[in-house]
């Protein structure tokens, strides 16, 4: 069976918890996918804490990336066995989910499941800020201060959180037997 991480309850990191999930078939317009990485982002930590409020239990992480390995009858254009990445709903701290696959984009083999899973949520916000912000020399350091971030390495037992230059991403690995 399948694990995730879920929120029962707010609060700090002692909230996350390795629970199985039965996932289940794809409905109407679904796929089930099965994650190889998931993006870890600020908003991951507001849901967690309750500053923005989730329905409770829930699984949190907005982006991910990962293997399309089932796919509802009337979905078009996806395939088992496709790389995709997507950018929200809640549920990407999961090994196998359902999401809808409007969702979905396909990825080209250069890149990876990690940079996947780590650029859907910051290209979008680049994207928004490039468009929306004066062009000033200022403007242009913000922006690329603003790609650092952090990197973990989700565990049954703990988080490890080390420090990137560009990139957010988390990897959901089973913990060891």
């Amino acid at each position: 069976m399948p694990h995730a991480i879920q929120i029962r309850q707010t609060g700090g990191p002692e909230v996350l918890n390795w629970t199985a999930v039965d996932v289940g078939e794809p409905g109407s317009g679904q796929v089930r996918l099965r994650q190889a990485a998931a993006g870890l982002n600020y908003i991951d930590v507001h849901h967690r804490t309750g500053y923005y409020p989730q329905p409770l239990p829930f699984i949190p992480g907005l982006e991910g990336a990962g293997t399309v390995e089932a796919v509802a009858p009337d979905v078009p254009g996806l395939k088992v066995g496709d790389r995709v990445a997507y950018a929200g709903p809640t549920g990407g701290y999961s090994e196998v989910r359902l999401i809808e696959a409007d969702r979905l984009v396909r990825l080209p083999e250069a890149i990876s499941f990690d940079q996947a899973a780590a650029m859907m949520l910051q290209g979008m916000t680049a994207q928004v800020l490039r468009s929306k912000l004066p062009r000033t020399s200022c403007s242009r350091w913000w922006l690329r201060e603003r790609c650092a971030s952090t990197s973990i390495s989700a565990s049954r037992s703990r988080m490890r959180q080390t420090p990137t230059k560009h990139w957010k991403r988390a990897q959901l690995r089973a913990p060891p037997s």
